[in-house]
């Protein structure tokens, strides 16, 4: 459990993340005052937290946890994570992916599992205007092609009853990983992540990597993105027009020179793949880009966390940043926010409004604890609020908003001998 919790709060440079992550593959699954800018909020005053209205256990006698989450339009649920046990179907061997779909009200409405009798990796999610489902991950196994390599990375696409709907398995004959998917109103579904091999151009070390495939499944193109040093894609969306957008990390320079030890990028293309600008960014420290989303003006918004000062004076070890560029790239503004500890970020949503959500971490070094916590901030970057996440002493690792803007959070769920996954609906963030 620590191996695999340890992949998404991992600090530091590329390389060690991805040194970690092989180990990983290796070994497959062996079972406050807060900051922003010169802002200071006392947390012990902040806004109530949300009402909680339903929370699930997903797991069974084994470990499982819950690693993506996304709803769809009529607002069912769909949360998906790695599994060693008989959740959602008996275990095919190694780690298996569980998927399990929830009503609006926490009525459960299916259960698959995606195995290939070895071990896959973390679950992505994401979920088309129609409903059809894209599951993301990487396997050493075999999801309906045949392995390369050592892991290979798979998208599946499923219909919103779970019926399989088409699959892909790209892959070399080293790592191939997944990070992230996205899927656009009319159906496209797009995977990002890093390979170790040559999926398209290579360009040395690790690369990131991004696939676009039409809502058939066929694929429309690739790009192997990066430098001489280690690179990874860290998040993917889609606007409203079918522009992609990736965002991650970069030992190297992709633009220019690099501002430190690990800087974030950004890459927009067209809908047809053709590359549009580039931008890279940091704080002359180590920073780690976490997600990115698009709004209604089609203004890119990316968040992570930094050693450094991206959005402000450093407040910590570790501060939570989120900077927003427009469609042609100028950056727009950023922010900064953080506790004299260590901060990391675990989400990022647009709400109905416009208004963008930050869902972090704060580390408590007197007990040893993370609490979680949301900020939200308007289209023009000033802080409207911060909310407490009333989790228990469960840790969250993923979250989104659905059409309404609930919050839904998924992570891992204390308290059993194994451990399970679980899955939180709140009513929506009054800042």
């Amino acid at each position: 459990m620590a191996d695999m919790i340890g992949i998404r709060t991992m600090r530091g440079g590329i390389a060690p993340r991805i040194a970690a992550r092989r180990r990983l593959m290796a070994s497959a699954l062996v079972a406050i005052g807060l900051v922003c800018g010169s802002l200071v909020i006392d947390t012990a005053h902040a806004d109530p937290a949300p009402a909680l209205l339903w929370k699930h256990r997903v797991g069974g006698t084994g470990f499982d946890y819950a690693t993506a989450v996304a709803t769809d339009a009529v607002g069912n649920v769909i949360v998906a994570g790695p599994t060693n046990g008989p959740f959602a179907g008996p275990n095919k061997g190694g780690v298996d992916i569980f998927i399990a779909a929830f009503a609006g009200s926490g009525t459960p409405l299916w259960k698959r599992k995606l195995a290939s009798g070895k071990s896959e990796g973390e679950a992505h999610l994401a979920i088309d205007s129609d409903g059809n489902l894209a599951v993301a991950s990487d396997t050493e196994g075999s999801i309906g092609q045949s392995n390369r390599g050592r892991y290979d990375a798979f998208v599946v696409s499923y219909a919103p009853d779970g019926t399989v709907r088409w699959r892909h398995q790209p892959g070399t004959r080293r790592l191939d990983v997944l990070t992230a998917v996205a899927a656009s109103d009319a159906g496209h579904v797009v995977i990002a992540g890093w390979t170790e091999g040559r999926l398209a151009e290579k360009k040395g070390g690790t690369d990131g990597l991004v696939i676009k495939y039409a809502a058939n499944g066929a694929e429309q193109w690739r790009h192997q993105l990066g430098t001489t040093g280690d690179d990874e894609i860290a998040g993917v969306a889609i606007d409203a027009a079918g522009n992609v957008v990736v965002a991650g990390n970069t030992d190297g320079s992709l633009v220019g020179t690099g501002e430190g030890n690990t800087d974030g990028f950004i890459v927009r293309y067209a809908p047809n793949g053709t590359e549009l600008w580039r931008t890279q960014f940091g704080s002359g420290l180590t920073d780690r880009l976490r997600r990115v989303a698009i709004d209604e003006s089609r203004n890119i918004i990316v968040a992570g966390d930094t050693s450094g000062d991206i959005g402000g004076p450093s407040n910590g070890e570790w501060d939570v940043f989120v900077s927003a560029y427009a469609p042609d790239g100028t950056h727009r503004w950023s922010a900064q926010l953080g506790a004299a500890s260590s901060d990391s970020l675990f989400g990022l949503a647009v709400d109905t409004a416009g208004d963008i959500v930050l869902a972090y971490k704060i580390h408590d070094d007197s007990v040893g604890e993370d609490h979680p916590f949301c900020s939200v901030y308007s289209p023009a970057g000033v802080l409207k609020g911060t909310q407490p996440l009333p989790v228990s002493s469960d840790d969250p690792g993923e979250f989104t908003l659905d059409n309404a803007d609930n919050v839904i959070v998924a992570g891992f769920a204390s308290g059993t001998p194994d451990g399970d996954g679980f899955i939180a609906k709140y009513a929506p963030l009054s800042p």
